[in-house]
């Protein structure tokens, strides 16, 4: 009776030691998918000729939320804002789009553009579209530590003769 009381006895401190033993530093957590393109935060520009594009990301509490205007001739053609954040068990970006002076919504009310969050790593972030979306894609790459690229693959209006409409824009980040 003594060997089977001894065998219960290191059964137990065996399991206790497997489920609650393990050392904190042992513990693997993947950080959240917005942590992990915390790079993207600050204020991108980009310059040509009297055009003028900057969009800016901000990152507080696991949430993105970005800012883009365009202007030309010094006046402003369009602005979005934007939202990356969790989902469920995805994260994705919400885009609406305004004409000048905030006036039009190119969206329905209730509508916004969102595209999943796929790869993504310290230097890039692919985001691909959604519902009505589907087939559009958003690549932000950063290059060296100052130098962001933005990729647009559209397949609706517009679209080039292979389906695609790419678009790559350079922006240098100021602040």
């Amino acid at each position: 009776m003594r060997r089977a009381l001894i065998l219960i006895v290191t059964v137990y401190v065996a399991v206790l030691a497997a489920f609650h033993g393990a050392p904190a530093a042992e513990k693997v957590v993947d950080p959240k998918p917005v942590q992990v393109i915390s790079w993207l935060d600050g204020r991108w520009v980009k310059a040509y000729g009297e055009n003028f594009m900057e969009e800016h990301w901000s990152n507080l509490g696991g949430t993105f939320m970005g800012m883009c205007r365009e202007m030309k001739d010094g006046e402003s053609t369009f602005f979005e804002i934007m939202v990356i954040e969790p989902e469920g068990t995805d994260t994705v970006m919400r885009i609406r789009h305004f004409g000048p002076g905030l006036k039009s919504a190119w969206e329905d009310r209730d509508r916004t553009v969102v595209f999943k969050l796929g790869v993504h790593d310290s230097k890039s972030a692919v985001f691909t579209g959604v519902g009505a979306n589907e087939g559009d894609r958003i690549t932000y790459k950063l290059q060296g530590k100052e130098i962001l690229d933005i990729t647009t693959e559209f397949v609706r209006e517009g679209a080039s003769i292979s389906g695609k409409k790419t678009e790559v824009i350079r922006m240098r980040k100021v602040s």
